[in-house]
């Protein structure tokens, strides 16, 4: 979602919320000062902190951010 709002200067009824963000980014984006990349729902470190994870979700998304699990 964010790439195609990055991407294409038509899609206000979207990000009225995001406006300026939208703007810098899609900005940003049109200048080659960033390049967006896709990753996957699985690989999305803030998930993490968000949303309800399987053990072995837990352990990747740990291992990802460098962090141990206490024994």
């Amino acid at each position: 979602m964010s790439i195609s709002v990055a991407r294409d200067l038509v899609k206000h009824e979207l990000t009225k919320h995001i406006g300026v963000d939208a703007f810098y980014t899609r900005a940003s984006v049109q200048a080659q000062v960033i390049a967006l990349q896709y990753v996957p729902s699985d690989l999305q470190l803030a998930d993490f902190f968000t949303k309800a994870q399987t053990r072995a979700q837990h352990d990747f998304l740990l291992s990802k951010l460098s962090v141990v699990d206490p024994p």
